[in-house]
């Protein structure tokens, strides 16, 4: 990832990247809820979305860290 475009390419997948990790998680635990007649899923479904969102983070900012330090 060497270019400005990629640069600018992977930043702006970054983007959509957190909100479907996050809108996944959201209706995957809601869907669940739903199952099995819980009331709690939802919210470690959001949680796991934003683990996945953070994990998509920290893997466009390391790149973007090594292409810096070349």
């Amino acid at each position: 990832m060497s270019t400005p475009r990629a640069r600018a390419l992977a930043l702006s997948s970054l983007g959509i990247e957190i909100a479907i990790f996050t809108v996944a998680g959201l209706y995957g635990g809601q869907w669940l809820d739903r199952k099995l007649g819980t009331s709690w899923l939802l919210y470690a479904g959001l949680a796991l979305g934003m683990v996945g969102a953070g994990r998509s983070l920290y893997r466009v900012a390391r790149s973007l860290e090594r292409d810096a330090e070349r």
